[in-house]
């Protein structure tokens, strides 16, 4: 009896098991049906692409397994959208602009940390120097890759199988709900592109990369914004957010807490928020992001499946196109830009410039994934970690089997599997070192390898002993090479921060050379590693003026749309250049920072703003199509205002200006033989009254929130200013006459629906018509009586 007791409470525990086991698989169904089976991208994720313009998408989580020594990190999204707030109201925090370059180079240190760490068939990194040939099949394998897994997606659709990216409508609409982060700042990586504040040398680079910008934005056209289309869609399945650029988007309330998404979000805001420093990473996270994936196209199919429209998805496939779309631009901006560092050598290193865009791409690439940095790390990683790395890459290919007899253990495995090929992902990897482990787990053992590395000592490290004369290695390293080991020996011992060690590993690794050699060149030599320098934030970067004491505004207008008269023409006769140049060059900036949050860009006035800033930008007249590649081979003359500048000094024969600093100082000269001393404060009264005021209007552009209205009424009295220029007989050729004629055209008409936007708008046309007088007084003044 007892025994059939207990075989009854046996079969019941079994019953009891069995029931719980069934409970636990139904809930883990129900969470997967809330989110896709692949990780999510803007344009898609695939084997080699885990990255795009969305993140993958998870339950919000509080804790991360990161922190040192496998200790519970605390959770980053917090810091994810306090950035993403505050980096689309700049004007109101600049305070956060030294954290969020911080942000941005470890974001830069950590995505070549991860890439470096993941096994490869072959990545970007792999290309050592830059070669046009090798960086077009990188892409176009690339490009290839997602067309073959798309084609055997649709062999199994085809097959008969389900859907993959969704599981139902209920999942499709909650995927959805999670990328609205990243689509709600569409083409941000762009943002900060192509200012009045860029070196004149590179605008035509720049201008390039702004044209994507300019699609992402719709060229000009509402229903074709990025921004508005995604809106559009949350709409269509009952879903109204929060503006994406207010407090209340990042509202914890909204259920839209997976950190990888927003962290994906922030990176987009991050990376073009500094452009004379970080131009060659934008250009390359710009080659990435604008990619074909698998997770659009497949998006693109099933959202209808469910009901639900997949154009915007279907767009991503047609604009970003390889032939004549955004990858196509992309990657002939970065060609572009290379070809010039080549040519010229005065803006950057090749090399220096290559591991920079190379750096770029790879942040693209990982930030929306779920691949961490390895164990132990920044701790065991040190400054120079990355360049360790590669050395050991490099020696690793050629010694591997000369140590087979050895004894020696680094941590966990022997030398020789340490040396494995497949530790250090090459073609035939599929794992780590005999375990599962990769590079960076073996920097991580051993700098916890005593006594081969003594930790804050190489003088007394085996390891280096051995490298040196009489040890049993020497020679194996060169001079350069045992340097580099060195200073990451003695780097493991200092308590430097965490950003510290960023930014001296990043500046190592885009200023060493390739391969397992030489040393590092300090970035701080280049000119686009501005931030490495002293800067006159007047003139370097519009984003740092904010950094100033801001320039009072003038009070607002009393002034309605019905009693708002347009002054008559300019009739002055003469005008002196010293006076016309700084005035010309920087009222060229006053728009240029209202596109800078796309979300704000996602209404009637904003796209009449990318109206006026494409006529003024150079662009041809907007069509119902893209222009996509066109731009490149364009038929016309369509100069910018920039460049007519430029022509209006050259045709009076002064210097070249390299920049804006040169117009505001030294270039407010008239003649080469003048003697005005480069200081503005030697200027004459008139010459420092312009450029006095032209400082006053970067000012004011910088904050473009604030001042929205003034800034409109100013590019509109300035208007009148270009239409006088084009019919002077002084300053252009009739060419450029006419290209200028062109762009006054094409202003009036986005200045006229302006007004009829803002006309019921008592507070807004009353700053309005104070800009345009303002402008007008200030325009007249300079000008003289005649006027």
């Amino acid at each position: 009896m007892a025994f059939a007791t207990r075989l009854w409470l046996r079969a019941l525990l079994f019953v009891a098991v069995a029931i719980i086991a069934r409970s636990l698989v139904a809930l883990h169904r129900k969470r997967l049906a809330a989110r896709p089976t692949s990780s999510s991208s803007r344009r898609g994720s695939t084997v080699n692409q885990t990255s795009e313009k969305s993140a993958p998408l998870a339950p919000e989580s509080k804790t991360t397994a990161n922190g040192p020594d496998g200790a519970a990190a605390p959770d980053k999204t917090h810091l994810y959208k306090e950035l993403y707030y505050k980096l689309q109201n700049l004007e109101k925090y600049t305070d956060i602009l030294p954290r969020a370059r911080q942000a941005l180079v470890g974001l830069l240190h950590e995505a070549l940390l991860i890439e470096q760490s993941r096994p490869r068939d072959r990545g970007i990194l792999d290309i050592q120097s830059y070669d046009r040939a090798a960086l077009h099949g990188f892409l176009f394998a690339e490009h290839t890759g997602v067309l073959d897994q798309w084609e055997q997606y649709s062999l199994r659709r085809a097959a008969g199988q389900g859907p993959e990216l969704f599981r139902d409508r209920d999942a499709a609409e909650k995927w959805l709900k999670q990328a609205a982060p990243t689509k709600y700042v569409d083409g941000a990586w762009l943002g900060h592109v192509h200012k009045i504040t860029t070196p004149f040398a590179l605008r035509p680079v720049t201008r390039d990369a702004w044209q994507v910008l300019s699609e992402e934005l719709g060229d000009g056209d509402l229903e074709k914004n990025h921004v508005h289309l995604y809106r559009s869609l949350l709409e269509s399945i009952g879903l109204r957010l929060p503006d994406g650029s207010s407090a209340e988007f990042i509202d914890p309330d909204l259920d839209m807490g997976d950190e990888q998404t927003w962290k994906s979000a922030t990176a987009q805001l991050l990376i073009s928020l500094f452009p004379n420093e970080f131009l060659p990473e934008m250009l390359g996270f710009n080659m990435h992001y604008e990619l074909l994936t698998l997770e659009t196209l497949m998006a693109s199919r099933e959202l209808p499946e469910l009901g639900i429209s997949g154009y915007y998805f279907l767009l991503h496939v047609s604009i970003d196109n390889a032939d004549s779309g955004h990858t196509a631009m992309a990657l002939a901006t970065v060609t572009k830009y290379l070809d010039l560092v080549q040519q010229t050598g005065v803006l950057d290193d090749l090399q220096e410039a290559w591991r920079r865009i190379q750096a770029g791409y790879v942040l693209s690439r990982t930030v929306g994934g779920r691949e961490t940095l390895p164990a132990g790390g920044l701790r065991d990683i040190g400054e120079n970690g990355l360049r360790i790395v590669d050395i050991m890459r490099f020696k690793a290919n050629v010694s591997q089997k000369l140590h087979c007899a050895s004894r020696v253990r680094i941590g966990k495995h022997k030398l020789m599997d340490w040396l494995a090929p497949s530790a250090w992902g090459s073609s035939s990897s599929s794992g780590g070192g005999g375990g599962g482990e990769n590079p960076h787990d073996f920097l991580h053992a051993l700098a916890n390898a005593t006594p081969w590395v003594r930790r804050g000592n190489s003088k007394n490290s085996l390891l280096v002993r051995e490298l040196s004369w009489k040890g049993r290695m020497f020679g194996a390293f060169t001079n350069a090479e045992v340097e580099e080991l060195c200073a990451w020996v003695d780097s493991l011992g200092t308590d430097s921060d965490e950003a510290a060690v960023c930014e001296r590993s990043y500046r190592r690794f885009v200023g060493g050379g390739g391969g397992g050699g030489g040393g590092s060149r300090q970035p701080a030599s280049s000119p686009t590693f501005a931030g490495f320098l002293p800067r006159d934030h007047t003139v370097d970067h519009a984003a740092f003026l904010q950094q100033r004491e801001p320039e009072p505004r003038p009070a607002r207008a009393e002034i309605t749309a019905s009693s708002f008269t347009p002054r008559p023409p300019l009739q002055a006769s003469t005008v002196r250049l010293d006076v016309l140049l700084p005035l010309w060059f920087a009222h060229a900036g006053l728009l240029e920072n209202t596109v800078n949050t796309p979300y704000r860009t996602a209404r009637p006035l904003g796209s009449q703003l990318v109206r006026i800033l494409r006529a003024e930008y150079g662009f041809m007249p907007e069509t119902d199509g893209a222009a996509g590649m066109d731009e490149y081979s364009r038929p016309g003359y369509f100069p910018s205002l920039v460049g007519l500048g430029n022509e209006i000094r050259r045709r009076h024969q002064l210097p070249e200006a390299a920049g804006l600093k040169d117009v505001l100082g030294t270039g407010a000269r008239v003649m080469p033989e003048s003697d005005v001393d480069d200081d503005d404060g030697d200027l004459d009264n008139d010459t420092q009254s312009a450029v006095r005021f032209a400082r006053q209007m970067l000012d004011w552009a910088a904050r473009p929130i604030e001042n929205e209205g003034l800034l409109l009424g100013l590019g509109c009295a300035f208007v009148d200013l270009e239409e006088w220029v084009a019919e002077a007989d002084d300053f252009l050729l009739e060419k450029e006459k006419k290209a200028l004629r062109l762009i006054v055209g094409r202003k009036r008409d986005c200045f006229k629906a302006i007004v009829e936007l803002i006309r019921d708008d008592s507070a807004a046309f009353g700053d309005f018509a104070q800009g345009y007088e303002l402008g007008r007084d200030e325009i007249e003044r300079f000008l003289g009586e005649g006027a």
